[in-house]
């Protein structure tokens, strides 16, 4: 049994999910807009976080962002009418772990949330697990994947990213000088994540190579296949 909060404004597809989720014997908690979603959090970590994006005083969006500031491992579905793809690589970029649109099927539901929970109680704890899980140094930049930043070694500022952006960087940083296809970016930093695809590589990559500056084009474009780090960065 997990603790799972879900964030929802309208009332009948909240209760229709507390239903759903009940019946997979889990314990579930309401709350109808974003301010109530973060203080929820705040009182009670859940094991997992369903969130709508359209809410009332904060965006699911919103909700996320801030949450991924301090806890990057907090498993974060978003259950949606918002289907545009620019919608779904928006969500999983800023931190999501999944991505479902309504209308859903419950059974669909429950197999989403029960794969979320297992590859949370596999998990380290951290953003990734094993050897990946220690810092490491790419393209003039040192990774904290612990507290999600990006630290420019020259000029000792940092950032923070989000934790697909670290795994991301993990992958080229284990695979210098190696052209990776899109696929392969996916299946390697997003897994069996369903709603990444190959737009959302490419965003990503155009995001990374904004947070590293003047060091962006150690990140090159191979065409048509995908992209590389330069062996030399």
């Amino acid at each position: 049994m997990a603790y799972i909060l879900i964030a929802e404004d309208e009332t009948n597809i909240a209760d229709v999910v507390e239903d759903i989720l009940e019946g997979e014997s889990h314990e579930v908690q309401v709350v109808h807009d974003g301010v109530e979603a973060l203080a929820a959090v705040g009182e009670r970590r859940p094991d997992l976080l369903i969130l709508d994006v359209m809410m009332p005083k904060k965006s699911g969006f919103d909700v996320c962002s801030e949450i991924r500031s301090s806890d990057s491992t907090l498993p974060i579905l978003f259950l949606t009418a918002r289907c545009d793809e620019i919608d779904k690589v928006r969500g999983l970029n800023i931190g999501a772990d999944d991505y479902l649109t309504k209308p859903f099927g419950s059974h669909e539901l429950a197999a989403r949330v029960s794969a979320l929970l297992r590859r949370a109680r596999s998990s380290s704890g951290t953003v990734v697990s094993g050897n990946e899980a220690s810092n490491f140094v790419i393209a003039g930049h040192e990774v904290d994947t612990r507290r999600l930043l990006l630290k420019n070694i020259a000029t000792g500022t940092s950032v923070h990213i989000s934790p697909h952006a670290a795994v991301v960087l993990r992958v080229f940083a284990d695979n210098p000088g190696i052209v990776l296809s899109r696929d392969e970016l996916i299946d390697k930093a997003w897994g069996m994540k369903v709603g990444a695809t190959t737009r959302t590589v490419d965003m990503m990559i155009l995001k990374i190579r904004k947070l590293l500056g003047s060091n962006a084009h150690c990140i090159e474009t191979i065409r048509p296949i995908g992209y590389r780090l330069k062996a030399s960065c």
